[in-house]
């Protein structure tokens, strides 16, 4: 069985994130949708638990960062990225998509290869 840390790009913060104020802090998603048929607008939503932003860096990677990243890719994203007619967008979509593997990996507790996204 492998570790699911082997091939992580990226390491959760050492250190908890402050817990989210109280109240309400986003606006419900925007369905356009019967637009003219709704009486009134959706009220604002809440959000349940810490929010956590993630910044990932996608250009000027190493061979061997992307070569670790592309082999956390699936089939139908190494397609996209061989689509891709200059090197460095390719390169920013296979490190994009790998840290955001990496990052589901963690939350989720699966192997970043593993994720069907």
């Amino acid at each position: 069985m492998s570790d699911p840390r082997a091939g992580r790009l990226l390491d959760p913060p050492a250190h908890a994130p402050p817990p989210a104020p109280s109240g309400l802090l986003c606006p419900d998603v925007l369905d356009l949708s019967g637009l003219r048929h709704r009486a009134r607008a959706p009220g604002p939503r809440v959000l349940r638990g810490p929010l956590e932003l993630y910044l990932a860096h996608v250009g000027a990677q190493d061979e061997r960062a992307l070569r670790d990243a592309w082999e956390l890719l699936d089939a139908e994203e190494r397609a996209r990225a061989r689509a891709f007619r200059h090197d460095r967008d390719r390169a920013s979509y296979v490190v994009a998509h790998a840290a955001l593997r990496d990052v589901l990996s963690v939350l989720l507790g699966v192997r970043a290869d593993a994720l069907p996204l």
